[in-house]
This record gives structure tokens, sequence and C-alpha cells, in this order.
């Protein structure tokens, strides 16, 4: 089924991630892929971590940032 222009994103913005083991995530993204941590964000009532990785500037990045126009983001959630 087409969809129409319209409604399509022109991008993908960024893509969120569960993992188990948050700090061994972030060194494969890191270590292999090359990518780096633009922010990290601990929620303690909701009981989650947050991590976005990315290439490019190390600028913070949180929830209210991922859309950001300098390129794809992945968001990492350990909880």
């Amino acid at each position: 089924m087409p969809v129409s222009p319209k409604i399509a994103p022109n991008r993908l913005l960024f893509t969120m991630l569960r993992v188990r083991d948050l700090e061994q995530s972030v060194g494969f993204y890191r270590d292999l892929l090359g990518m780096t941590e633009l922010g990290r964000e601990t929620y303690p009532d909701a009981k989650f971590t947050a991590v976005f990785m990315g290439y490019g500037e190390c600028r913070k990045y949180t929830l209210a940032h991922i859309a950001d126009p300098d390129g794809y983001r992945i968001e990492l959630l350990e909880n």
C-alpha cells in the first residue's frame, strides 16, 4: 500500500533499543562502530537510564533533543 508523501517521514531520526547491559552496549557502539556518547539521563522514579549515541559532535542530548538535524541517533535504554 503506497504512503502519501504528505504523511511519510523524510528521514529516520532515531531508534530506541532496550538493552540488558548498558555499559557493554555503550562499549559496542563506541568501540566497534565509532559512535560517541552524546548524553545520558537516569530517571530513578521510572527506574531506567537512557544513553544517546551518535556520530559527530559530542553535545548534550536528552529525551527532548533526539530529533537533531545533525544526524541519526541511537537511544540505548536499560531498565
